[in-house]
């Protein structure tokens, strides 16, 4: 090789690494991205600045060298409901521009495993929005290197100016006044965190104050709202020492008291009692819990002189024909259901109403359905500030553009937040602001949105998903037989009205939808109440124990049954062997005993045959249904021991006269003169 090719053979490789860069093998990682905190105003004007803030942070391996932050805005408004998720999720495909004077340098470099802080203030007038047209626009938040883009994130923001000609959509925000049931019976508290809910800092005490302030569609729970009263006057908590008093009484009752003026003056809903599973009960044939779950909101309104509207919540959005049936025969004409499970059909470009008639049999019925995108951005996580800042201009997008979709015809819709909602209250009341003054909607009730036009809409039905999400068939099967024990106890007393309420009403909150995501704490729920029920059924037993033997083959068996519930009980007596020809008796008469004392009885028997019998001593009702059979008696009879005697006699007799013969026939075989030898064997 020559000197100059030699030369150029080196030269040009070096040039080009040092153009290219080095393989990617070698160049260190950079991931970046901005996380939008804040957007502020929410809901801008023409005479505001509109500030984003927030933090870039660099997630990868290399430095950011020349850190830069600026504001790029699509300049048509979005048109789709979808299309605001899209920018929200950071996967937009719009065009964009620059927006002058929004450039912010962030320092030299940014190391990895570093954050920065940045704030982009821009006039609003600067924007070019129209003057005279409503919409939503979206922005990104460009991370930069220099001159190089490296990542974006998005947001988005109504922009209503006053000349903007729109009828405001009607919003039931669905206002959930609920916790996980868990108190059993007696007014014993299994969760030791949940009287603290009704505090004034607790989670129920802040969304009741909170939702006062404003024009909320309430969702209040008869269980929730009984508990909170219960608990006013006194209670117990699980504890590892066992049950200890509770401390919040005086929080109870100021919860009780407010949450009853809220029913007593306002419009409200009362879904199913502790939101019932409905399809579990009702698919293990327990349809007697699913009427009364729809009853006794009724009867806990009346006792308060209340009149909220009775609602049928549908844990999964939608519920099978025989539930439903059985939901309309209790009384129940709202059902409150998911637009996903009915969806317009035809399809229509825009959001209709959430209202749809339903048939039930013969019943017509109203069909109320919540917004499932409205839905789905409640149900998002509110950890972090930029995760708060997503879901509320999220939220204030959504139900904007459901204005835009038809702005001059106006329409009914509902979101639900999750059952047990826990949000920030600061968050929530910021949202909560602007919504109410966000021009493009207006806050109602369920009553409103159930008068809204409807439009054609397509039942999908009840599938396998919804159903595995339901609670576990053998959880279920037990509330079911718990349910007979406490029928069972209830049938011996008395006098038996109100009694075992507290145990009654505590396998209803067993049954509770919100169980369904709780599995361990659903089973230590119902092992507690098992409890209290096996304790009470104790309460009446046969107290004798142990033998009894007869002065022959009959005589009297004597029992004592011991009452210590207090009230008085009446029972009958049975008794059961595993052979029934060993054992005659005469069934006495039911036996009724008194509060806190003990009876006892006699019953004529006859054994038969010689050997002892174990005899189970069976407690029933008056109508012969059995409460109990878990006594056992050994029954004995000396006319056996007598019988022995007499044998045992007669063989010795016998044996003897044998031993007598047979010496005299031996010797009367003996020949004379010979001496034969005794045997003396016998």
């Amino acid at each position: 090789m020559n000197a100059p090719a030699g030369l150029f053979a080196l030269v040009i490789p070096t040039l080009l690494l040092t153009v290219l860069g080095p393989p990617a093998s070698a160049v260190e990682e950079v991931q970046v991205s901005a996380l939008i905190e804040s957007v502020t105003p929410a809901i801008p004007t023409g005479k505001d600045d509109l500030r984003i803030s927030g933090r870039v942070a660099n997630t990868g391996t290399g430095d950011v060298v020349l850190p830069r932050v600026q504001l790029l805005l699509v300049p048509s408004q979005l048109s789709s409901r979808t299309e605001v998720t899209a920018v929200m999720a950071g996967v937009g495909d719009a065009a964009t521009v620059p927006v002058s004077g929004s450039l912010v340098e962030l320092g030299d470099s940014l190391a990895a495993g570093q954050q920065a802080k940045f704030d982009i203030t821009v006039p609003v007038a600067d924007l070019g929005l129209p003057t005279d047209l409503a919409g939503v626009h979206a922005g990104y938040v460009q991370v930069l290197s220099g001159d190089v883009p490296l990542s974006q994130s998005g947001t988005v923001f109504p922009w209503f100016p006053p000349d903007a000609e729109i009828r405001p959509t009607r919003l039931a925000w669905l206002w959930p006044i609920t916790q996980r049931p868990a108190v059993a019976g007696d007014d014993l508290v299994v969760d030791p965190a949940l009287p603290g809910e009704f505090t004034g800092g607790g989670r129920l005490g802040r969304l009741l104050a909170l939702g006062r302030r404003y024009d909320v569609a309430w969702l209040i729970d008869a269980a929730t709202w009984q508990t909170a009263r219960e608990l006013s006057d006194g209670y117990r908590v699980v504890s590892g020492e066992g049950p200890r008093p509770g401390d919040q009484t005086d929080s109870a009752a100021q919860f009780a008291a407010a949450l009853e003026e809220v029913l007593v003056d306002g419009p409200s809903a009362a879904p199913q009692y502790g939101h019932l599973d409905s399809d579990a009960m009702q698919r293990e044939g327990l349809d007697r819990f699913v009427t009364r779950a729809g009853a006794l909101p009724r009867l806990f309104a009346d006792r308060a002189s209340a009149d909220p509207m009775e609602v049928f919540d549908a844990p999964s959005g939608n519920s099978d024909s025989a539930t439903l049936q059985t939901v309309v025969d209790g009384g129940v004409r709202d059902l409150l259901l998911a637009d996903r499970v009915f969806p317009p059909d035809p399809p229509v470009p825009y959001t209709p109403s959430g209202v749809t008639p339903l048939t039930v049999g013969s019943t017509q019925v109203t069909g109320l359905l919540t917004d499932r995108i409205l839905d789905r951005v409640l149900q998002r996580p509110l950890t972090s500030a930029a995760e708060r800042s997503r879901a509320k201009q999220e939220f204030l997008a959504q139900t904007a553009l459901i204005t835009l979709e038809l702005p001059v015809e106006p329409r009914s819709v509902v979101v639900a937040p999750p059952s047990l909602w826990d949000p920030p209250a600061a968050w929530l009341n910021r949202l909560m602001r602007a919504t109410s003054s966000a021009p493009w909607v207006r806050l109602t009730d369920l009553t409103e949105v159930a008068r809204a036009t409807p439009a054609p809409r397509l039942d999908t039905g009840y599938g396998e998903a919804a159903r595995r999400r339901e609670l576990p068939r053998d959880y279920v099967q037990r509330i079911g037989d718990l349910d007979v024990e406490l029928t069972r106890l209830a049938d011996i007393v008395v006098d038996p009205a109100g009694y075992g309420e507290s145990l009654s009403l505590a396998l209803m909150r067993a049954g509770s939808a919100l169980w369904r995501d709780d599995p361990d704490g659903r089973t230590v729920f119902l092992d507690t109440v098992a409890a209290q029920i096996q304790e009470q059924k104790r309460k009446v037993r046969v107290v004798s124990s142990g033998t009894v033997t007869l002065a022959g083959d009959s005589g009297s068996l004597p029992l004592t049954i011991a009452n210590d519930l207090d009230r008085p009980v009446e029972v009958g007596v049975r008794l059961a062997t595993d052979n029934p020809i060993t054992l005659q008796y005469s069934a006495p008469e039911p036996l009724r005993i008194e509060a806190q004392e003990k009876a006892g009885i006699e019953i004529p028997v006859k054994v038969i045959g010689s050997q002892p019998n174990e005899v189970s001593i069976v407690l029933t009702d008056a109508a012969g249904r059995t409460y109990d059979d878990t006594a056992t008696i050994e029954l004995r009879s000396t006319a056996s021991s007598r019988i022995a005697v007499v044998v045992t006699a007669v063989g010795g007799v016998a044996l003897v006269i044998l031993v007598a013969l047979n010496l005299f026939r031996r010797r009367r075989q003996r020949t004379p003169g010979t001496e034969e030898p005794v045997d003396t064997h016998v």
